[in-house]
């Protein structure tokens, strides 16, 4: 059921065991989640709905920095939509790139 641990550290490379090891870490990070889903109404991966998490006067702002024109990706739209719902901030900051 589970890959084998061994086959994953039986690399020649640190290149290539860094990489198996962060696919192993990724398998099982998937397989936590899907035990527990079901304890929560939404789940999102941090790396999918902003670009940084920022805290300033004890409050937490959910940023996302985008070239001038760009839109969000439908997930980013979708979690901007829940924070302004439960009271959070989102902040598109946009940039110029020349």
């Amino acid at each position: 059921l589970y890959p084998s641990q061994e086959k994953w550290k039986s690399t020649n490379s640190d290149k290539e065991h860094q990489s198996n090891a962060g696919k192993m870490s990724c398998f099982y990070e998937n397989l936590k989640v899907e035990q527990i889903k079901d304890n929560y109404d939404n789940i999102f991966k941090p790396n999918v709905i902003c670009d940084r998490v920022c805290i300033k006067d004890n409050k937490i702002i959910f940023v996302e920095i985008k070239q001038t024109g760009q839109k969000l990706r439908p997930k980013q739209q979708e979690f901007k939509e829940l924070c302004e719902k439960l009271g959070y901030e989102y902040v598109i900051e946009y940039i110029s790139v020349q």
